[in-house]
């Protein structure tokens, strides 16, 4: 199943950084919907912020309807953090990237791009 990017941008990078960045953001106290897909992992944010983290090498941001994730129930698509409330079904208001931007920079930090999976 794909979704466009109409009402949020998305944030992708590889799993090994975002795996890093969403252990950072537990420990602040941070919710960001995401979700894993293969040899990635894509946040969503508010919508028109991902210019926060568009400079970030190893890091991809799409917005836009002609832009388009993979979301589940497509085979190899789960969310790690689903973009509604657990108890409620409510959804997830989307933070800025803004909040993103210090998680990633430690994740590719720790995970340069050819340790991580990406590129030359």
């Amino acid at each position: 199943m794909l979704a466009a990017c109409t009402k949020f941008d998305a944030v992708t990078a590889s799993r090994k950084v975002v795996t890093a960045a969403l252990v950072r953001l537990d420990r602040i106290g941070a919710i960001l919907p995401c979700l894993l897909y293969g040899e990635t992992g894509t946040f969503l944010v508010a919508r028109g912020s991902g210019v926060h983290v568009s400079a970030l090498a190893g890091v991809q941001v799409m917005a836009g309807a002609y832009a388009r994730i993979t979301l589940p129930p497509t085979r190899g698509a789960r969310w790690d953090t689903p973009p509604w409330r657990l108890t409620k079904r409510a959804p997830l208001e989307l933070p800025s990237a803004a909040v993103l931007h210090s998680c990633l920079e430690e994740g590719l930090r720790l995970y340069p791009r050819r340790e991580a999976g990406v590129g030359p």
